[in-house]
């Protein structure tokens, strides 16, 4: 996580990719890049001089043949 946490410090300052109170939105699809970012970017959140927040957002599409689409209820505990 240290070296996400140190990719991610950097890319801000290169690119200024945050400023205080931005609210940082992660598309969370439940696979591992997606989960990684969202927890990296609240843990970075916890110590950074910029005050920002973090949202995560998922979107069911549904299953293709009118099943049961996707169940996100891991993510909303992580996110909890």
């Amino acid at each position: 996580m240290k070296t996400t946490l140190g990719c991610l410090r950097k890319a801000d300052t290169d690119f200024h990719l945050i400023e205080p109170g931005d609210r940082v939105a992660v598309g969370v699809s439940g696979g591992k890049d997606s989960l990684t970012l969202l927890v990296a970017l609240a843990r970075l959140r916890e110590f950074y001089p910029k005050p920002f927040t973090v949202e995560a957002f998922t979107l069911d599409m549904g299953h293709v043949d009118g099943g049961v689409g996707m169940d996100f209820t891991a993510v909303a505990a992580l996110c909890r």
